[in-house]
């Protein structure tokens, strides 16, 4: 299949162009916050789990 300046201008008006975003850029406080976080509610399930454990 030869490409010509027809398909390129069909292919880009169907398509769209070929561009990929740039991810949003996170903060370093949100960062540090997310990991903060995580780390919380692995220990309020692990308190859970031993409270549970115990009854």
């Amino acid at each position: 299949m030869k490409f010509t300046h027809a398909i390129f201008s069909k292919r880009l008006r169907d398509g769209g162009a070929n561009v990929i975003e740039c991810p949003r850029k996170i903060s370093n406080v949100k960062l540090f916050l997310r990991q903060f976080l995580y780390r919380l509610w692995l220990l309020l399930l692990g308190k859970c789990i031993s409270l549970h454990k115990d009854n």
